[in-house]
């Protein structure tokens, strides 16, 4: 299912800071609430959440609201990443694949999520309007254990994370980038394929 969020169904569009996280609340949320009720893990539980957002940074901070809505332990190993456009997940991943192995027998839970409200390409300017065309709402959380019973219950295995770091290269750095737009609009600009 795709959709948008609620600020963008109106005219003119809402993009207030306020509808961007109304935006990121309903998904993120409902998705922690899903993935706890599906593992029969108690959100007390939970050692390690690593939270990104590839564009969306809110203060507090997007696992400081998960935090606060599920009420985790005050002990709880905390990381917010954003600004890491599509590879945010992959580097979540990694970072909690590499805090359980410091960490033995562990719950860490990784919720990645996109936010559209904010950089909603509202202008003429056709090469900047496939963001739109491309992102909706949404979320997605997952549970990574290394405690040993969990081992036969578990629907996949974390075997080997590979990551390659190509951010010095020019065009790769600059394959898609935030920027204003002529009109003042806020969006994503794909120079490899504009």
């Amino acid at each position: 299912m795709s959709s948008l969020p609620t600020g963008l169904t109106y005219l003119p569009p809402r993009m207030t800071i306020s509808d961007a996280r109304q935006e990121i609340e309903s998904s993120i949320f409902s998705t922690v609430e899903t993935l706890i009720s599906k593992t029969s893990i108690a959100a007390h539980e939970i050692d390690i959440l690593v939270v990104n957002c590839s564009c969306f940074t809110h203060v507090p901070s997007l696992s400081e609201m998960i935090v606060n809505n599920f009420k985790l332990r005050s002990d709880v190993r905390l990381y917010n990443l954003s600004g890491m456009g599509c590879s945010a997940s992959a580097i979540s991943l990694n970072l909690a694949q590499s805090l359980m192995r410091v960490h033995c027998n562990s719950y860490a839970m990784v919720v990645s999520a996109g936010n559209i409200t904010r950089n909603y390409y509202c202008g003429n300017r056709r090469s900047m309007m496939i963001p739109n065309c491309l992102y909706r709402v949404g979320a997605a959380a997952l549970l990574l254990s290394n405690k040993p019973r969990d081992a036969t219950r578990s629907t996949y295995g974390l075997e080997r994370l590979v990551r390659t770091i190509t951010g010095a290269d020019d065009r790769s750095y600059s394959c898609v980038y935030q920027q204003e737009a002529d009109e003042g609009h806020i969006t994503f600009l794909f120079p490899v394929i504009s």
